[in-house]
């Protein structure tokens, strides 16, 4: 009898209709970035399913995730080479490249996390291709629901140093329970002085009709998008964090792309795309000692997650 897939073998599929993204955009004369590697990652069969979800109703998608994109490989940027922070984490990496097509300065290095056959497919891929990162790298295949901060720690990751952190298109993809336990998680590793940047929605995204062909179509396919959040800044702030938050398509994350979901003016909201950008600036209660750590075991002495 064949096992019905389980929800993060689903979820592990948007990492390939992302990376099918990136190969389109890659494509255009105007583009807003270089993934040269994009395409042969996603494969003829994702491309192909992509092309075929946007179809009529893609434009503004495609848009998106291209500015999406572009603004958090400016943020990475600004903070690696203007701040100083060498340490730069991709939660839920996917089929991402950023550690070969973007130019690190010297002594970076990026940790990816996802799951451990998502890591095996793209760096067996990488490998065939000859790709070359651009700065230390080294990956992680990890349950990302599971206490995962052990691996990445007995990996060269050292909490008492600033980092960055990066969630890009994946948050909405988990449970409540289960972002507030990536966050906590992120907040216990991060030394006073961390960034970090994650793209949201609200919760409008997900009841719009003008968006409702997106929003059926990843129900469909077994990953629809569960978390929204109308107010990132107290999200965060609750955790020690302070927010600054940017809608797609306003000044500073349009790049010449106009991003405009098309509605009748409604009492419920907009439908809005939030670029997330925080700093921990302060130690919220519960989250003062992990910085100073060096693991290997929790202090209850559970196992390695």
């Amino acid at each position: 009898m064949t096992s019905r897939p389980s929800h993060l073998d689903i979820l592990a599929t948007t990492a390939w209709w992302s990376a099918a993204a990136r190969a389109r955009e890659t494509e255009r004369s105007d583009r807003l970035f270089d993934d040269p590697w994009a395409m042969t990652l996603a494969g003829r069969q994702f491309v192909e399913e992509f092309n075929l979800a946007i179809a009529g109703h893609g434009g503004e998608i495609v848009d998106l995730h291209a500015t999406v994109t572009r603004f958090f490989d400016d943020f990475l940027l600004r903070i690696t080479r203007e701040l100083g922070i060498s340490q730069v984490v991709l939660v839920a990496s996917g089929l991402d490249c950023r550690a070969f097509r973007l130019n690190w300065p010297s002594g970076t290095r990026l940790f990816e996390l996802d799951q451990p056959h998502v890591i095996a497919y793209k760096n067996c891929r990488l490998d065939l291709m000859g790709a070359a990162p651009q700065c230390l790298r080294d990956c992680f295949g990890v349950d990302l629901n599971g206490q995962w901060r052990h691996a990445l720690c007995r990996g060269g990751f050292n909490p008492a140093e600033r980092s960055v952190w990066l969630f890009e298109g994946c948050l909405y993809f988990f449970a409540e329970s289960a972002v507030s336990n990536l966050l906590k998680i992120v907040t216990s590793l991060s030394a006073k002085g961390s960034y970090m940047a994650a793209d949201l929605v609200n919760e409008r995204m997900l009841t719009c009709p003008a968006t409702r062909h997106w929003t059926d179509r990843m129900s469909s396919a077994g990953a629809p998008w569960l978390f929204t959040s109308d107010e990132p800044e107290a999200l965060l702030a609750s955790l020690g964090w302070s927010a600054n938050v940017v809608r797609s398509g306003e000044d500073g994350a349009d790049f010449g792309r106009v991003f405009r979901l098309k509605e009748s003016p409604s009492p419920l909201g907009s439908p809005l795309s939030l670029l997330v950008t925080a700093t921990r600036d302060r130690l919220a209660a519960g989250f003062d000692e992990y910085p100073q750590l060096r693991w290997p075991q929790e202090r209850d002495g559970a196992s390695p997650g």
